[in-house]
């Protein structure tokens, strides 16, 4: 144990070592996470023990989940299922101990007609509504305010499992603040927006203990952190494995690398009540911070819903290519499938490079299993369409026509 600790701080990791039971071994191990003074010569023993409680945690949530699948089934309302052929977005926001909230209700409400508004109550559960773009359905889950509370790590499970994140940012308030809350509560469960995770890979082997291995000019700079890659790796409850870095690696990365609850998720900004006076300065504040050309690289958009007299409808502001950035952003495409009875009206979303045997196999596994060939109907950069025989390798475009031939 280092020198760097306070006498108190390594009672309580005494203590830690002492306890019996897992709630024990959590409660003492973040009292004496709590204790340890945060500088560079503690950051190895903050990491090392970070990864330890996540793995303890995830071990008390395993099995909470075996009793509840053995106690009587009851609907959980924090788990979401996924409507098909959908993308879902979660709404988050920081919490307010006020009247007000950020505005994910009424941007529910605005986008999806699922209204649950009651002036003074915040959303204690997911409310989830569908909307419908170009015949590409959007699921809208809006999730409680993030805050310590019974509920945090159902919501943060819910986050870690959905396509994209927005985070609601109320215009009319400190937006850097809300946005270091929030990232604050998606840190300390391991989940990170609009970065990738470190490049290292993990193959785990019967025997041998931990082999690590850096594979570029630029991951032999960990050759010193070598001694304390194993512990982490050992630490998330690996004992022989095979360890691959791409990278150089600082001591977060390293954190985030081995520890295995750790979850990468992509996020946009929806900054509401952009037509009150004096929120300008405030989205600009967000643009500086955290727009494109930021290390963060979040759309921002600036939304507000407004009346209009004229055509008697709600007019929905900011919104401009929302959904199109969604869909670039998953890396999702849209292809139509054709059959006897012509081009299906709605198209199927895929990911961008999928082939055409991926494709079959997600239409239905008897054309997979049966295929002949396909044809691909594409329309070519000087506007002209052209039909290509097709094998299951072949990798499709976006809104390319895709007719399977089958023998089944």
């Amino acid at each position: 144990m280092s020198s760097n600790l306070t006498a108190e701080a390594k009672l309580a990791y005494s203590e830690f070592l002492d306890a019996k039971t897992l709630d024990d071994k959590i409660e003492r191990l973040e009292r004496f996470l709590s204790l340890v003074p945060k500088h560079k010569a503690t950051e190895r023993i903050v990491a090392l023990n970070k990864t330890r409680l996540s793995k303890l945690k995830a071990e008390r949530e395993d099995k909470i989940r075996r009793r509840k699948a053995l106690a009587a089934a009851v609907e959980d309302p924090f788990v979401i299922k996924k409507e098909p052929q959908s993308v879902q977005i979660m709404l988050v926001s920081d919490y307010f101990d006020q009247d007000m909230g950020a505005g994910k209700s009424t941007f529910l409400k605005n986008m999806t007609g699922v209204s649950h508004l009651v002036p003074g109550v915040f959303t204690a559960e997911p409310v989830v509504g569908i909307y419908e773009w170009k015949k590409i359905k959007f699921q809208i889950v809006e999730e409680p305010a993030l805050h310590e509370s019974q509920y945090l790590s159902r919501v943060i499970a819910g986050l870690k499992v959905t396509d994209i994140i927005a985070l609601m940012i109320d215009l009319s308030r400190d937006p850097l603040k809300q946005m270091e809350n929030i990232i604050k509560h998606l840190h300390q469960h391991h989940l990170y927006l609009n970065r990738e995770a470190p490049k290292v890979s993990i193959e785990k082997t019967g025997a041998g203990g931990i082999q690590i291995f850096l594979m570029t000019k630029d991951a032999k700079k960990n050759e010193n952190n070598i001694p304390f890659i194993k512990e982490m790796v050992q630490a998330s409850g690996i004992s022989h494995a095979t360890v691959k870095i791409y990278q150089e690696l600082s001591i977060d990365e390293i954190e985030m690398a081995f520890n295995r609850s750790s979850k990468y998720k992509p996020a946009i900004i929806i900054a509401s009540k952009a037509d009150l006076p004096n929120t300008k300065e405030n989205f600009n504040k967000l643009q500086i911070n955290y727009g494109k050309g930021t290390k963060y690289e979040y759309s921002i958009y600036p939304i507000a819903f407004i009346y209009d007299k004229s055509r008697d409808e709600i007019v929905k502001k900011g919104l401009n290519s929302f959904e199109e950035d969604i869909l670039r952003k998953l890396k999702l495409i849209r292809i139509y499938t054709k059959s006897k009875k012509g081009i299906a009206d709605k198209p199927l979303i895929v990911p961008k490079s999928s082939t055409v045997g991926e494709v079959a196999l997600k239409i239905h596994k008897d054309l997979y299993n049966g295929f002949k060939f396909a044809y691909i109907y594409r329309t070519r950069s000087d506007g002209q369409e052209t039909r290509i025989r097709a094998g299951m390798n072949f990798v499709l475009n976006e809104f390319d026509i895709i007719e399977i031939y089958s023998k089944i």
